[in-house]
């Protein structure tokens, strides 16, 4: 008897430490997440990432999941692939503006957004792309006779 007596405080302080730990993630997430935003609003791209991986990290421990935390992270893997080069995603495809543009439109279709705003942001990615592919082509070279 004394053994299944054992195995079950052993079970009992692995639930306590899950559910510590779990309360303790619903705090560091969000506090990550508005670092990370704070990064991104002042153009700190290398703290940006650095905190964008915390959270990552964060997100992969044990979370009490609610909605909150799920919206934060879809902003985060938005800004994260405005903030990104311009390598193509061997999976998808995709340059990282074209994947912000996805996951704009999964955010818009999950989450009660303005769609105004939505569109306003969508110009402005599709804007930041045409800037960038223009100045990367290098006109002069592609067209001098």
């Amino acid at each position: 008897m004394e053994g299944g007596g054992c195995r079950a405080s052993e079970g009992a302080a692995e639930a306590r430490e899950k559910a510590l730990e779990e309360a303790v993630n619903r705090w560091t997430g969000p506090f990550y997440v508005h670092q990370a935003l704070q990064a991104f609003r002042a153009g700190r791209s290398r703290d940006f990432r650095q905190l964008r991986d915390v959270v990552s990290a964060v997100l992969a421990r044990p979370l009490a999941q609610e909605k909150c935390i799920g919206i934060q992270l879809q902003i985060v893997q938005f800004l994260s692939k405005i903030d990104e080069n311009w390598t193509i995603d061997p999976k998808t495809k995709l340059m990282p503006l074209e994947d912000a543009l996805v996951i704009l439109d999964k955010m818009k279709d999950e989450l009660d957004l303005n769609i105004e705003v939505v569109e306003e942001i969508r110009k402005k990615i599709k804007e930041a792309v045409s800037v960038s592919i223009s100045s990367s082509v290098g006109t002069d070279d592609c067209f001098s006779a």
